[in-house]
């Protein structure tokens, strides 16, 4: 379990050793053998995720939140933005620091808006959802103008996810 997770947790971009690989030929494709080393190196991994203590799992991710924001600028952050924030949402309850969670907060809504411009809406709300909940109550006395425009694009998202009577709901709360 250490050696992967160590492995996950420090951060080598490389899912899979190259040495693991096999070179696939023409016949390995047609004996449907392509991958195999690939499905059971998947295999380890969730076998050693799921040997984790939940509270170990919240940790791990937002370690790699943390490490995918690393040597980032803003492009990079942009087009990575959905593997940023689910792992960051993933180890949430950790994050104490205001401005890490306002960070959490514009990162959620980048990747709600990206959702939502890509006919996404059920997911695009779920990320609002998160960005509003991180605000939390205090958030909203700060930042007025964030809290219009979440609600506002949430409301939207969840109308056109097709669930008019909680965008209804919603709008009550604008």
């Amino acid at each position: 379990v250490h050696t992967v997770t160590h492995r996950v947790a420090g951060g080598e971009h490389q899912d899979r050793h190259p040495a693991s690989r096999r070179p696939e030929s023409p016949r390995d494709v047609e004996a449907g053998h392509v991958g195999q080393a690939d499905v059971q190196h998947d295999r380890v991994q969730q076998a050693a995720y799921s040997l984790m203590k939940p509270e170990e799992r919240v940790a791990l991710h937002l370690q790699l939140g943390r490490r995918l924001l690393l040597d980032q600028d803003e492009a990079q952050i942009k087009e990575r933005v959905f593997d940023i924030v689910n792992h960051l949402n993933l180890g949430s309850a950790l994050v104490t620091d205001l401005d890490e969670r306002e960070l959490l907060v514009r990162l959620n809504l980048q990747a709600g808006v990206r959702a939502s411009q890509s006919t996404a809406y059920a997911v695009a709300s779920t990320y609002l959802d998160t960005a509003i909940e991180l605000l939390g109550p205090e958030g909203w006395a700060l930042r007025p103008d964030d809290r219009f425009e979440l609600h506002a694009r949430r409301v939207e998202c969840v109308l056109m996810a097709g669930d008019s009577s909680r965008a209804a709901l919603l709008c009550h709360e604008l």
